[in-house]
């Protein structure tokens, strides 16, 4: 009895390595395999780095009457500083 958890423990995790290395099948269409998904290397955690082109801008294009800064945070949120509603609008 004492293995009964041993193998239970065992199952799962094998049942887990084949469900997340495999395409699962449902109806006409399949689910790609879930392991490549949530692979910290290749998968959707790819979304998460920080890219250079999201730097701190300064704009100064024809039509803006004042320069525009456009700042983004660190949760890529844009934040946009002008000098009237007109401009902030534009960029």
């Amino acid at each position: 009895m004492k293995f009964v958890p041993f193998f239970i423990s065992a199952l799962v995790t094998l049942g887990l390595i084949f469900l997340l290395n495999n395409s699962i099948p449902i109806g006409n269409s399949s689910i790609p395999p879930l392991g490549s998904f949530f692979n910290p290397y290749q998968g959707f955690w790819q979304n998460t780095k920080v890219d250079a082109k999201f730097a701190n801008e300064t704009f100064d294009f024809e039509g803006l009457t004042e320069p525009v800064t456009l700042v983004y945070d660190e949760r890529r949120v844009p934040h946009i500083f002008a000098q009237n509603t007109e401009d902030a609008y534009f960029v």
